[in-house]
Formats: structure tokens, C-alpha cells, sequence
């Protein structure tokens, strides 16, 4: 039966001061449902969720594996990175190395520079997809483009729907995103959790062997993707999508989660992420104490004083 989304509250006191609803389901290795809250058919745009899939093209041509470090090639690929130092030296190598300069990334600057981009990772890894595919470079980031085509018939054989025939947008980076449905999301990212059902099994597999090889480069340090892979030593993964879209793949328990702020609001995805891991114990009680270094419950005033706290509501 459909259930109501979570409640994500934040309090003044005792007394909720804002309340954010949140769409969510678990589902098995299959992407067969296993638990739900709110709407499981919601159209979603999962936005950066998508990376690792947007990856597929850069591992199975093999590219990666000329890039100074192929692994954290691989994992800075599916990033979402906060511009660390370790992020815009491995980018400006990397693009080095390919004979590419950063003016041949589509991605705008953030700061001050086109890596500086918290998708300059993904953009070289398109470069070098399309120089090992033997693509033209000029329009990677185009729908008509063939490595975005690929990519909507890798991501069509994964979640048995024709990305063709998606509504899409434009990215914040400028490449084509998708909306679909929750469950067909859910759907998708459970493939990962069994790579050697897949015709792409070696090339799932090996993106969650990078991810938990250089997590720092997923997001970097004190990011809570990062933390959590590094923490769990890989055991559970998780990415961020903006406007509230998260996934998290348990690989101990064969699972994977999704989930929408229906407000996009980051905190409260990254509260329901944290209770749903917690709840499902995907995650332990000492782990979810480490990660709350990143996602506090408390609510503090300039003083550093306690004034409230987040709770998230099952119904």
C-alpha cells in the first residue's frame, strides 16, 4: 500500500520549525521493492546520482587505464567533488596526459576555473571516452552527441527502460539529464549490486573497487560521500544528485536506497540518508556517530548553543 513520504522536521525547541517531506524506497538486488515512503512512480531527475552510469563509457573503452592514476581516474569520474587541492591536481594531470587543456571542458568555473567545476572529473573522463571510442570531441556534451547516446543505451540495458524517449533537461554542467520514475532509478543502481548478472558486470564491479579505493576523490575530505565510503570501507556507498536526490548501495545486505527531498533541500536528504542507512542497519550505531561529524542533528545558534534538532518521522 502507498505509505506517506518521511517527515524530516527541524525544531525551535520542542516544536517543529520546519518540516520537509521526502520520497524514498529501498529495493533488493533484483530492484525489486522492498520498502517505501511517499510516491515510488514520482518522476525524479536524479541529476549527479547518475555519474557512475555517465561513467560506464570512459570504463569499458578502457580509457581510464592511461590516466596517471587509473582507479581514482574512475572514482573522480562519478564525482562530485568540492574543488580540494587533490581534486584540481589529479584534473589538471589527468587532462595533461590526454594532451587536453581545461578549456576543452564544457563545465563552466565554479570559482575561477573550469576544474575547479565539481564536474570537471567527469568531463575529462568524457574526453578520454570519446578519444578512445575515436569520437569527435566538439559537442560531447550534446544529446545528438554518440557518447551521450551511449550513455542512454547503457543506462536503457541496466534499467530495461528507452532512455531515448526520456523528458531530459540540461545539467548544471551543461550535459543532458533525465527525469523517471523512482522505482525505474531504484532499478538501476541495484545492477550495481550484482555486477556478474550484467553483460557490464567487470566495468559495475570496477567503479565500486575505485569508489572504495580513493573515496576521497567521490566528493573529498569532510564531505559526507566520501566519509561514509571511507568509514564503511566501501561497504556502503553512497552519491548526492542536487536539488535532494541521493542513492546509497549496500553491498553486505545486497540492497539499494533512493530517495527525493520533494523541496530539493540538501540537509534534508542527507538527514532522511543517514536514519534510513541507521534504521535498516546498513550502517552502525559507532558509524552513524562519525558520520554526524558531517551531519549534525543539533541545531546551534552563533553562541554554540543547542536550540533545536532534526528528527526524521516514519508514518
Amino acid at each position: 500500500m502507498p505509505r506517506n513520504p518521511l517527515q524530516v522536521q527541524y525544531t525551535r525547541g520542542e516544536l517543529a520549525e520546519s518540516e520537509h517531506r521526502v520520497h524514498a524506497l529501498w529495493v533488493d538486488e533484483h530492484g525489486r521493492d522492498v520498502e517505501a515512503w511517499g510516491d515510488s512512480g514520482r518522476l525524479v531527475c536524479p541529476r549527479s546520482c547518475l555519474k557512475p552510469v555517465q561513467a560506464l563509457p570512459l570504463v569499458l573503452s578502457k580509457a581510464f587505464e592511461s590516466a596517471p592514476d587509473p582507479l581514482a581516474a574512475v572514482a573522480i569520474a562519478c564525482a562530485s567533488h568540492k574543488g580540494q587541492p587533490l581534486h584540481l591536481e589529479f584534473v589538471e594531470s589527468w587532462l595533461k596526459n590526454l594532451g587536453r587543456h581545461e578549456d576543452d571542458l564544457v563545465c563552466a568555473p565554479q570559482r575561477s576555473r573550469r576544474i575547479d567545476n565539481n564536474c570537471s572529473g567527469k568531463h575529462t573522463g568524457f574526453l578520454a571516452a570519446c578519444g578512445a571510442l575515436g569520437f569527435e570531441t566538439r559537442g560531447y556534451h550534446e544529446w545528438t552527441h554518440p557518447l551521450q547516446s551511449q550513455i542512454r543505451d547503457l543506462a536503457g540495458a541496466l534499467s530495461g527502460m528507452d532512455w531515448h524517449k526520456l523528458p531530459y533537461g540540461t545539467d548544471g554542467c551543461g550535459i543532458p539529464t533525465y527525469h523517471l520514475p523512482l522505482n525505474m532509478f531504484a532499478k538501476l543502481m541495484s545492477t550495481f549490486l550484482r555486477p556478474e548478472k550484467s553483460a557490464y558486470g567487470e566495468a559495475l564491479a570496477l567503479i565500486h573497487r575505485a569508489w572504495t579505493a580513493a573515496p576521497m576523490m567521490v566528493a573529498g575530505k569532510d564531505a559526507l560521500g566520501s566519509e561514509l565510503a571511507r568509514v564503511t570501507q566501501g561497504r556502503v556507498i553512497v552519491k548526492v544528485g542536487a536539488q535532494g536526490n541521493y542513492f546509497a548501495l549496500d553491498f553486505k545486505n545486497g540492497r539499494a536506497l533512493v530517495l527525493k527531498a520533494e523541496d530539493g533541500g540538501e540537509r534534508a536528504a542527507e538527514e532522511s540518508l543517514l536514519s534510513l542507512l541507521l534504521r535498516a542497519s546498513a550502517i552502525t550505531e559507532g558509524e552513524d556517530r562519525a558520520l554526524r561529524a558531517y551531519v549534525p542533528r543539533e541545531i546551534r545558534n552563533w553562541a554554540g548553543d543547542v536550540t533545536g534538532t532534526s528528527r526524521v518521522l516514519f508514518s
